[in-house]
């Protein structure tokens, strides 16, 4: 026996040392039937460090389809780019007439919102076998919107549009607290935090930011009322663009196609506002384009198509609402669209699949359906009972994540715990970084690694 495992042993040692383009896939499912873990894993690696080499060999069109599924879908494939896996799934299928009818389950397990807009248009939508392919070709349209539609592109975050760990970008979370030092970046594969340029000026409560394409925009705030700033992920560093007409904070801001708009806040006078202007991102000019039914501040806002949904908000000093009311980009008007079950204020939207969740400050999960001109919402779930103010909440791969706020009388929550909600929501992790205790905005983006300095070791509070 003991012979036949140093026999055993020779001959993995040999193998592993003659790992090959041409055999490291022969070489990974023999040592798998054969047991042979170590060997297996030094084979499984290699695929992964040459997969651009090895995947227009005899060895890659003579694999099966689940093996092909498990490269496809690996978290640690190294490409410098995801136009090498699709290429690899279209020679790999268009080998062997038969193997059609699996290209809708490859497509759907790659990052295929990761391949450039080019390559969709000159490679996917002049392949024969996607354009005859209707599941496929819905798949490809999805990815070219996510290129197309800027303002919606970090609405959510389907798997196909995340990462591999060997790329040169990260999905992250981009947090803007209270003080222009408090703007981080939150990674979420790796779970850390890093500290982002300040932003020019301290913006003060209030403030409020979206995304469009991958930059973040900031605008108003108590310090400053007419102040637009975008972040530009790409060369992270700050640029200040033309004020706003109407000074203002506690308001929402959102993309709509080209331009963002901001509805209702607060004025210097503390008078409650009902004005909406929109900032084209062309034309880099300010223009009042309508009013909203009620005016309203600190309310929680989402986007569908053409039109913003404002849920909530203070009408005064007062009174708190539990109005839903839609303005109409498309048409410049507004209505009354129904109401939530309660009062509330800053609460925070979810959307997934076009669907819209709110989680308020005292833990409720609203779940949203939408007509044409009505809304019904009704109770899902409940994540804390207490009040928590000015907290920030975002969904990514199945987690809802709750950022800071304040409890005043100082309760708090686990760490993470579960919930299931239709499929939708798998947990909820609570981070309080001893930063920030009150979030203006989370915002979901992309930045490259190298943009991302030394890991900063936040705190977490149990304020």
């Amino acid at each position: 026996m003991l012979q036949i495992a140093c026999l055993r042993q020779y001959c993995e040692d040999f193998l592993a040392d003659h790992i090959s383009n041409e055999n490291c896939l022969t070489i990974w499912r023999e040592a798998r039937l054969s047991s042979c873990k170590v060997l297996a894993n030094e084979a499984w690696n290699f695929v992964h460090r040459e997969f651009p080499s090895i995947k227009s060999t005899e060895d890659f069109l003579a694999c099966d389809i689940d093996d092909i599924c498990l490269m496809v879908a690996s978290e640690d494939l190294n490409v410098p780019n995801e136009e090498e896996v699709i290429d690899a799934i279209l020679l790999w299928v268009g080998h062997e007439e038969s193997r059609r009818k699996q290209l809708s389950r490859l497509i759907a397990l790659s990052r295929l919102c990761l391949v450039s807009e080019d390559f969709i248009l000159r490679r996917l939508l002049t392949e024969q076998m996607i354009l005859e392919n209707q599941e496929v070709l819905e798949m490809v349209r999805r990815s070219l919107e996510y290129h197309i539609l800027l303002s919606r592109r970090h609405d959510e975050c389907p798997p196909s549009a995340m990462y591999r760990r060997a790329s040169l970008y990260d999905n992250v979370m981009i947090v803007l607290g209270e003080g222009k030092d408090n703007f981080y970046a939150y990674v979420f594969k790796t779970e850390e935090w890093f500290q982002l340029p300040a932003l020019p000026e301290d913006m003060g409560l209030g403030s409020s930011a979206c995304s469009y394409g991958d930059d973040i925009f900031v605008a108003g705030g108590k310090n400053t009322m007419n102040a637009l700033f975008q972040f530009e992920t790409r060369k992270n560093s700050w640029v200040k663009l033309a004020p706003m007409n109407v000074g203002r904070r506690n308001h929402v801001i959102v993309a709509v196609g080209p331009c963002l708009y901001v509805l209702g806040g607060l004025n210097n006078e503390v008078t409650t506002l009902n004005s909406v202007e929109c900032y084209d991102t062309i034309k880099a000019v300010w223009t009042d384009v309508g009013f909203l039914h009620t005016a309203v501040r600190s309310s929680g806002s989402a986007v569908i198509g053409k039109k913003v949904i404002i849920c909530g908000g203070k009408e005064n000093d007062t009174v708190t609402s539990k109005t839903v009311q839609c303005f109409n980009t498309a048409t410049n008007t507004s209505y009354i669209l129904g109401e939530m079950p309660s009062e509330t204020c800053l609460p925070r939207t979810i959307i997934d699949m076009d669907k819209i969740y709110l989680i308020t400050q005292e833990g409720c999960v609203w779940k949203m359906k939408l007509n044409d001109r009505s809304s019904s919402i009704h109770h899902k779930s409940q994540l804390w009972d207490f009040a928590r103010y000015w907290h920030g909440a975002l969904l990514h791969d199945g987690i809802v994540y709750i950022i800071a706020g304040e409890t005043p009388d100082n309760s708090d929550l686990p760490d993470v715990w579960p919930i299931e909600l239709q499929g939708v929501f798998q947990s909820v992790r609570n981070l309080r970084p001893a930063n920030i205790t009150r979030c203006m905005a989370c915002i979901r983006t992309t930045m490259e690694k190298y943009m991302l300095k030394d890991s900063l070791a936040m705190d977490i509070s149990r304020v």
